[in-house]
């Protein structure tokens, strides 16, 4: 017979918020991170995302349960604004304290127009101080995030750039998908 009781243990759980527009891979993303082909992802234009789902993977040496939120993309080609913030807003439910952190998919490496557009977008729906929780990601980026940040002197890069990391914001940049999967195979 069994003479003490051992509890069973707890998993710390984190949570990581997939986010930005239509097309710029956060499920593929979300995929990289749990390890597994967990949510739909396409390289095309219009959204295989139609609402936010959730996957998680657990680190038993670590006990950590990770989850990731895959969301809708902002600027959705078939669907209004209001309508993209409201689906947005399923995460919430997702994730009933919170998230650790907002992962912000934007293509390449550079800051387009159409990225200040997001960043806004994010800032609008979130608020000011969101950048605090954010990594902005650049996908598909050949450059590292120290090429990134001296690239900051462009000058449309720089105002907005020096604004989101001087709140807090990381930076970070995942490769093409040839060198990620030679990068993996190095690893091994």
């Amino acid at each position: 017979p069994c003479l003490f009781y051992l509890p069973a243990m707890v998993l710390l759980s984190k949570s990581v918020l997939l986010i930005g527009r239509t097309g710029d891979g956060k499920s593929f993303i979300g995929n990289r991170l749990l390890g597994r082909e967990a949510f739909e992802s396409a390289e095309r234009a219009n959204s295989v995302t139609q609402s936010c789902s959730m996957s998680s993977t657990v680190d038993r040496q670590l006990n950590v349960e990770f989850k990731v939120i895959d969301t809708i993309g902002l600027f959705d080609t078939g669907k209004t604004p209001p309508e993209v913030y409201n689906i947005l807003r399923q995460f919430i439910r997702m994730a009933p304290d919170g998230v650790d952190a907002i992962v912000v998919v934007v293509p390449g490496g550079r800051l387009t127009q159409a990225v200040f557009a997001t960043l806004e977008a994010i800032e609008i729906f979130f608020g000011p101080r969101v950048w605090a929780h954010c990594i902005i990601l650049y996908n598909h980026c050949g450059k590292t995030p120290e090429q990134i940040w001296v690239d900051r002197a462009v000058a449309a890069q720089a105002e907005f750039l020096n604004t989101w990391m001087t709140q807090g914001a990381s930076i970070c940049t995942f490769p093409d998908v040839d060198e990620a999967e030679h990068e993996t195979r190095e690893v091994r």
